[in-house]
């Protein structure tokens, strides 16, 4: 029985995207749950820094992207964060604040993550704490035996048959770059945000705009 409640939703979200919505959606329907919450992360431990957006930038876009839906809501604590961001202290916060006991917080990750799952800070006591909401990541079949994948291990999950839309952050980020079209890879207010801010655009283009824009303020 599922006994799941809420779901975190943890990501760099640079930047939000609809396949982050869709696939959000798509677990708080079909899970029950009566909340998502998105986690931008501050300085994650597996990649490297952030360089083309500042913690405030991603937790304006996250902000932004989830304000129609008040099933979505945003965690920005790990952003304040100045050392690495790791998921089991923001799970026991979560826990100790809004008083949720074992299991009745989702992780949704990609399965693409599973084969590194084990690196996670403190993963085996984050496993007794959580069940791992499993979401699709690619068109193509599921795997398989994922209850071996890590023996001794209390690792409970729910896989869930989700609608994939094939759009990353990166993709978005190098069509800004490239300045070609993204306008509706992004929910509307991120997508203008990004503009408004030049967000990812290569540093020497962004600072022809830039002379461009003071050449204009001046004539």
């Amino acid at each position: 029985m599922n006994q799941i409640r809420v779901g975190i939703f943890g990501g760099s979200f640079n930047p939000p995207h609809i396949g982050h919505l869709a696939i959000a959606d798509w677990v708080l329907h079909e899970l029950g749950l009566s909340k998502v919450y998105f986690v931008p992360a501050g300085h994650s431990p597996h990649k490297p820094p952030f360089e083309d957006s500042s913690p405030g930038d991603r937790r304006k876009m996250t902000s932004l992207a989830i304000d129609n839906n008040h099933l979505f809501s945003l965690i920005d604590w790990e952003l304040d964060h100045d050392g690495p961001s790791y998921a089991v202290t923001t799970v026991e916060r979560l826990m100790r604040e809004e008083h949720f006991g074992p299991q009745e917080i989702g992780v949704i990750i990609g399965e693409d993550l599973l084969g590194r799952l084990d690196e996670w800070h403190r993963f085996e006591e984050l496993c007794t704490l959580v069940t791992w909401i499993i979401v699709r990541r690619s068109s193509g079949a599921r795997e398989k035996g994922r209850e071996s994948l890590f023996p001794g291990v209390d690792f409970r999950y729910l896989s869930v048959d989700n609608i994939f839309l094939p759009v990353s952050s990166s993709q978005v980020r190098e069509l800004v770059k490239s300045r070609k079209s993204f306008r509706y890879l992004v929910p509307q207010k991120v997508y203008a945000y990004i503009q408004q801010n030049s967000l990812y655009v290569a540093k020497a283009y962004s600072n022809k705009t830039e002379t461009l824009r003071e050449k204009s303020t001046k004539s």
